[in-house]
């Protein structure tokens, strides 16, 4: 099975709606894909002054797409396409913007993968699996200068 994923843009405010687009090409197995996991994921990584690195992974949001039949294909016109809120609906402050600092970076990327069926599951050494990252960039202020009339 091959699978492919992509987003329209590659940056985004928190709180839009980012365009997935994915394609599953599953024509060469005799499995089926039960389901298409989407889950967007953030990483912080922070370094001390003596030079260690910590990582803290967590889990945004999670969305479960239909699978794909044996020998058949979500390609083309069939692909997967959906909408993905780039929030976290059990915390709003979860999603900050992305950066990359000297003590601290912050990245996000989508994890996509395909559940296949079946004792393949168990027995299959290669799990369709892609991440593609995603910035998430701050909102911009926009600057109005004061009217005359307000002097």
């Amino acid at each position: 099975s091959e699978l492919q994923a992509n987003f329209e843009k590659n940056a985004y405010m928190p709180g839009e709606k980012a365009c997935v687009i994915c394609e599953v090409d599953n024509s060469k197995s005799k499995e089926p894909i039960h389901s298409v996991v989407f889950v967007l994921k953030k990483e912080v990584t922070m370094w001390s002054n003596k030079n260690k690195k910590k990582k803290i992974d967590s889990e945004v949001c999670r969305v479960v797409q239909n699978g794909v039949a044996p020998h058949s294909a979500a390609t083309g016109d069939r692909r997967i396409q959906f909408e993905l809120r780039l929030e976290n609906p059990y915390n709003e402050s979860d999603v900050q913007p992305s950066s990359h600092g000297n003590i601290v970076n912050c990245d996000y990327f989508l994890e996509v993968t395909a559940k296949v069926g079946g004792l393949a599951w168990v027995t299959c050494s290669y799990v369709p699996r892609v991440q593609v990252p995603i910035t998430i960039y701050t909102p911009c202020l926009l600057y109005t200068s004061p009217s005359p009339r307000d002097s």
